[in-house]
């Protein structure tokens, strides 16, 4: 299990994975029956929905239950007319934001919230030790193949699962504890930490005290030049990824005025077939150092990062907070992250409705100085800015979203 998670503060929700999924009825279905049906599915398909944390001989440890069934919150403002956004976003924030005590079941937050007659939203938190990033993807995207397939009593084809999270867990915790300090993967790492990565000096703004207060931005770019970033990819035989990870070392480089970054990235950690379709945390957060050679094309640079990148991947298949472990060294103090959600959803859902940039009124508590998440829709794609108030003011961030899509310019 993660040790960089406080696991068993009941009080803190600063490791919440949330989301939203929107219904809209197909075929005048009872959504409340119909969404209660589909999560009970997914409840017993993913054993990761109804696992507790006890502490045993004062050693963490995973219980599954076997017959658990749907918590489901229930909220009606479909009669609020004049403050139903305003009534809306406070039951998000709550359900979101809701710590979730990992000692008891259910270890989640789950609410079905109708905002008319057709159009429902169901919002849920995971905590962070059962979820990431592609454990909410394939939450979605398996709610909508069930929703469907009982709506229109179709076939539901799923792919089976082999195995369970925690049959991942033990694999991994045997090889932690048969760590070969003399391995490849283990040298490769003592290297990189020998070379050191660089601090991160931001010019910031002065805003308060509360170092881990959050805000977030969202920017986007649309379709036209979304189409145009992966013809650049697909020329120089690489990924969107990298391009838009190129294009945020530089602009990092930028606003520091540094020539050589660091800065996490997440490693998906599912290299073997069967933990494609498990809700779980698999992810390994690595640090990549970025020296940037102002003299080289943007082209040029790109395939410089691409080759620390996958480097860095090669020596994934451990968690590196254990092989730190085995060094007795400390994870690097990364000051700014790097994420990209590359798993489809839905296509219905997939559509971004404008272009739109605004202001999230409510975030989790930064982890990062700065975080950008990338996500991708059918017509654009979605630039989410996460970023500590303490530092920056909302028109910095803006500032910045409108700086990396200069840099991005380059490309094209």
């Amino acid at each position: 299990m993660n040790k960089q998670i406080s696991l068993l503060n009941p009080e803190s929700a600063a490791w919440n994975m949330y989301g939203r999924i929107q219904l809209h009825a197909l075929n005048n279905e009872n959504i409340e029956e119909t969404t209660e049906k589909v999560l009970n599915i997914l409840i017993d398909r993913h054993e990761s929905l109804r696992t507790k944390i006890e502490i045993i001989e004062g050693i963490p440890k995973q219980v599954v239950s076997t017959n658990l069934k749907v918590d489901l919150l229930k909220f009606d403002i479909s009669n609020e007319k004049e403050d139903n956004e305003k009534t809306r976003d406070e039951i998000y924030k709550e359900i979101s934001f809701k710590p979730i005590n990992l000692t008891s079941f259910p270890a989640y937050n789950m609410a079905l919230v109708k905002i008319d007659e057709d159009n429902y939203d169901l919002i849920f938190s995971l905590h962070h030790i059962f979820s990431d990033g592609w454990s909410m993807e394939i939450l979605k995207k398996e709610f909508y193949d069930i929703y469907r397939s009982i709506i229109l009593k179709s076939p539901l084809l799923l792919p089976n699962n082999r195995i369970h999270y925690k049959d991942y867990a033990a694999w991994q915790n045997k090889k932690i504890q048969n760590i070969d300090v003399n391995s490849d993967i283990v040298k490769y790492w003592e290297k990189k930490l020998a070379e050191g990565y660089p601090a991160m000096n931001f010019i910031t703004d002065k805003q308060s005290d509360e170092i881990n207060v959050g805000g977030g931005y969202v920017s986007y770019i649309n379709e036209d030049t979304k189409k145009k970033l992966y013809e650049i990819a697909k020329e120089n035989k690489t990924t969107l990824f990298s391009v838009m990870f190129t294009t945020y070392s530089l602009f990092l480089g930028y606003i520091t005025g540094q020539n050589e970054i660091a800065c996490g990235i997440p490693a998906a950690g599912r290299y073997h077939a069967d933990t494609q379709n498990i809700v779980g945390f698999f992810i390994n957060p690595l640090p990549i150092k970025v020296n940037i050679d102002y003299s080289k094309t943007v082209i040029a640079l790109m395939k410089d990062i691409n080759d620390e990148i996958r480097l860095a991947l090669e020596y994934q298949k451990l968690p590196l907070e254990v092989i730190l472990d085995s060094l007795k060294k400390k994870m690097p103090d990364l000051k700014v992250f790097f994420d990209m959600l590359n798993q489809k959803v839905d296509e219905k859902n997939e559509v971004l409705p404008n272009y739109n940039s605004h202001h999230i009124s409510w975030v989790q508590d930064a982890k990062y100085d700065l975080y950008l998440l990338i996500t991708e829709y059918k017509n654009g794609i979605e630039l989410f800015w996460n970023y500590r108030k303490a530092l920056f003011s909302k028109e910095t961030i803006e500032k910045y979203a409108e700086i990396y899509n200069q840099f991005l310019s380059n490309f094209y």
